[in-house]
């Protein structure tokens, strides 16, 4: 019988114990997965295969990496305890974790794994900071503390990433140009629950259809990039066979803030909150604008599961 990853934990702990020190055990195993993974990307799934059997009976190097494996795959929330217990992560993994404790849902240590990685100058966790503190997303909002950030991170990067950060530091100047113009008044959407759109192009102050829609950072492409990354396939839909479609809507606020993140078609409760949770993951926009003017808009994406 195969142990589960926590199992397997706690014989590592207690081989530490009494012993003193890890044996080699499952050597035999971790040869054959180091060979398939030395055979490249289309072995992955025998390579990982190998280094769980090698972990199960023990070998830390192999539960290192099945736990590596599960993080940046569909499983991380199963194995930030594991990394964290074995310290056996460096700085520069400081800004995975970040990212493995967003997707569980526990926003107080993403943000403090954030800033450690930001503290050793990780240009995308600079950025990702920056944008916490440009929408308030667990840290006060700070807007002058987000476009100092991002000026780090533009400084910390090259070629096309170093272009889209400085482009993105000059778009957001002039948002708070614009602001200051015209003093954001955001008021809560009170559309029920079986009619969330607007009847008409405006309603409440919020725009469906504009002279400028909001734009993601980078985007359509990145969009569809970061909701393939982002999104979990939570694993009791998965073993439950469960499939299907969500479109989430959502308003871009006159500063490229998501908000109102709310499941339009929902058809499973666990697939619905992470659609929300994603979305409300996501970059700051550049928001719309009609005549000339900054505007709350509505958008909306389909995130699918199982197809």
């Amino acid at each position: 019988m195969i142990i589960s990853m926590k199992q397997s934990l706690f014989i590592i702990v207690l081989a530490v114990l009494s012993l003193g020190q890890l044996g080699a055990q499952g050597e035999k195993e971790l040869q054959k997965a180091q060979k398939y993974e030395a055979a490249g990307e289309q072995q992955h799934k025998n390579a990982i295969k190998y280094y769980r059997k090698a972990a199960d009976k023990g070998n830390l190097e192999a539960l290192f990496k099945v736990a590596e494996n599960d993080l940046v795959g569909d499983r991380p929330c199963e194995q930030i305890k594991t990394l964290e217990i074995l310290q056996k992560l460096d700085e520069a993994d400081a800004y995975r974790l970040s990212n493995a404790y967003r997707r569980c849902g526990d926003m107080e240590q993403s943000i403090l794994y954030l800033k450690k990685a930001a503290k050793e100058n990780n240009p995308k966790a600079l950025e990702r900071l920056g944008d916490a503190y440009w929408c308030g997303k667990g840290v006060e909002r700070d807007r002058t503390e987000a476009l100092r950030l991002y000026q780090l991170a533009a400084e910390k990067s090259t070629g096309e990433e170093k272009q889209q950060i400085l482009e993105k530091i000059s778009s957001f100047r002039g948002i708070l140009d614009l602001l200051a113009k015209s003093p954001e008044t955001i008021t809560p959407i009170t559309t029920s629950d079986t009619d969330t759109l607007p009847k008409t192009n405006k309603e409440g102050g919020i725009f469906y259809f504009n002279e400028q829609m909001p734009v993601y950072p980078g985007g359509t492409e990145k969009l569809v990039e970061f909701l393939r990354d982002e999104v979990l396939y939570p694993e009791k839909a998965k073993m439950n066979g469960v499939t299907g479609t969500n479109v989430v809507e959502f308003v871009v606020e006159k500063d490229g803030c998501v908000a109102n993140v709310k499941v339009r078609t929902p058809f499973n409760p666990i697939c619905d909150e992470e659609s929300e949770r994603a979305v409300m993951a996501m970059s700051p926009w550049q928001p719309g604008k009609n005549e000339g003017k900054l505007v709350r808009c509505f958008f909306e994406v389909p995130i699918t599961y199982g197809h």
